[in-house]
């Protein structure tokens, strides 16, 4: 279960313009033990970081509106949100994008398609460390 004894599920926030996408991650997430919330662009996503607390949150690299390395770059210019834990999941499954992600602050990447079972250890693993510079971290 990713939450301390006596503690509430932690809170992870899904950012993806797919509505499917969200909406599969969310289902197995909350069937994980996680509570789960989805913004379907990140524009959206920044406003529900600002009125709620979360532990992490899942977002795409490629969205209308506002991608996902211009939301990465919103959290992380913020003292309010620079620590706040970022996992990457994106089509683009090329270890340059990888690394983009992990050197924007990310502190994991998944390629699509991610298995959401493997997204759930991902998160309970960076949960679990903490958010620190990504750059020295592999792929959970």
């Amino acid at each position: 279960m990713p939450e301390l004894s006596g503690q509430t599920p932690a809170r992870i926030l899904i950012v993806d313009d797919h509505v499917d996408t969200c909406e599969m991650y969310r289902a197995v997430l909350e069937t994980d033990g996680f509570d789960v919330c989805c913004a379907y662009d990140a524009k959206a996503a920044i406003e529900k970081v600002r009125a709620a607390s979360f532990a992490a949150v899942v977002i795409d690299a490629d969205m209308p509106v506002m991608n996902g390395w211009e939301f990465i770059a919103v959290m992380k210019s913020d003292p309010g949100t620079e620590r706040l834990p970022l996992v990457m999941v994106s089509a683009h499954a090329f270890p340059e994008t990888r690394a983009k992600a992990l050197a924007a602050g990310c502190e994991a990447f998944f390629a699509k398609p991610c298995l959401p079972a493997q997204l759930a250890d991902g998160l309970r693993e960076v949960m679990a460390r903490g958010a620190s510079p990504a750059a020295s971290r592999e792929e959970p």
